[in-house]
């Protein structure tokens, strides 16, 4: 089966940075319709921050009839998809993540300076039985 789509989308609910809802509706003539929306929310973490979204939708027409099953597989496929072309236009526009050093064999003066005043990471820290 293949149809052609007009749609629109919308943005509703935004409270930056936090989270935001997305909205689209879309029409394929005699293959059918979809509409819905997505609730996105934005929590930092560590690593960054962590895009989380949960996501409602409907067909109808002929495109309902391939099953849900194959739909959401498709789109479970295009978002994965999205996600790797945001995450890599936000690499372009802001560099990528800063990555940790490689640890290195030998600690230098001031990772040493930093484990005897105990400020160092937790992995750094001296044993408890050697002091």
């Amino acid at each position: 089966m293949s149809a052609k789509f007009s749609g629109k989308i919308a943005l509703s609910n935004i409270a930056p940075p936090q989270s935001y809802t997305i909205t689209f509706d879309g029409q394929g003539g005699a293959a059918g319709f979809g509409k819905g929306s997505a609730n996105v929310v934005l929590t930092p973490n560590d690593e960054g921050c962590e895009l989380a979204y949960t996501v409602n939708a409907q067909v109808g027409g002929k495109v309902a009839q391939l099953g849900q099953r194959l739909i959401d597989g498709a789109a479970k496929s295009l978002a994965e998809d999205f996600f790797k072309r945001f995450d890599k236009e936000m690499q372009r526009r802001f560099g990528p993540p800063e990555e940790e050093a490689a640890p290195t064999d030998k600690p230098g003066m001031m990772s040493g300076l930093m484990k005897k005043m105990g400020i160092g990471k937790k992995d750094d820290a001296p044993d408890a039985d050697n002091g």
